[in-house]
């Protein structure tokens, strides 16, 4: 039941997503003008997904699982890979979603598989590739009398390879988040960016000092950071 509430609320959401359409058990998502389908698969105890991407260089690829659930939520291109993201479950040990993505080389080959529990219910927002350091980010829901409010956020690095590096946690609610060759910029509203996080999830926040002294003469490149307008 809870996990049918949940999927029931997130359904929502996806539906509402400008980026992809819902055609029955279909799901079609636009990646830099490259058009991909996922399609569930639920029947006589096995689930799991097919992936096809049209156009150039098309590729068929399916998931079957006997054990788990995968729900796809987006899909990113990054660097040579696709990311599938979004959240799943063991169907003999979780009572609650967890983090989860696939990585899909060019051919359609799938190449890793991460799940990965936080505590709560998981589902991955997005993910971003910094100075050569992948970043997933994970919002994390508390179920409260079969209502769901929000409950943290991970950030989690993971290097070329998709080998984990680190995780900070991060409480407030994310409005907003854009991400550059060095930062995902974090906002808590509509207004400015808060946070920066950088490739090895060091914080730059938005009241913190610039880092050269006033008045001091500089001969060399010096790195002025800073999350807004400065």
């Amino acid at each position: 039941m809870k996990k049918t509430v949940f999927l029931f609320l997130l359904a929502i959401v996806f539906i509402l997503n400008i980026n992809h359409k819902v055609n029955g058990s279909e799901v079609i998502y636009q990646v830099n003008n490259k058009e991909f389908i996922i399609t569930s698969i639920e029947e006589d105890g096995v689930t799991g997904f097919t992936i096809e991407k049209t156009g150039v260089n098309p590729f068929y690829s399916e998931v079957i699982d006997s054990f788990e659930h995968y729900y796809i939520t987006g899909i990113k291109e990054v660097q040579d890979y696709y990311i599938l993201f979004g959240y799943g479950f063991s169907r003999t040990l979780d009572t609650e979603y967890d983090s989860l993505y696939f990585v899909l080389d060019f051919a359609g080959n799938i190449i890793k598989k991460d799940f990965r529990d936080y505590g709560n219910m998981e589902s991955i927002k997005d993910v971003y590739y910094i100075d050569d350091v992948f970043i997933v980010y994970t919002e994390s829901v508390k179920d409260i009398d079969y209502s769901y409010e929000f409950s943290s956020n991970f950030f989690t690095s993971f290097d070329h390879n998709f080998n984990y590096v680190d995780s900070i946690e991060i409480g407030n609610k994310i409005y907003k988040t854009q991400a550059n060759d060095s930062y995902i910029l974090i906002g808590y509203n509509r207004e400015e960016y808060d946070l920066g996080i950088r490739s090895d999830l060091s914080l730059i926040e938005k009241n913190d000092l610039l880092s050269i002294k006033e008045g001091e003469i500089y001969t060399n490149p010096v790195t002025i950071e800073f999350i807004n307008g400065a």
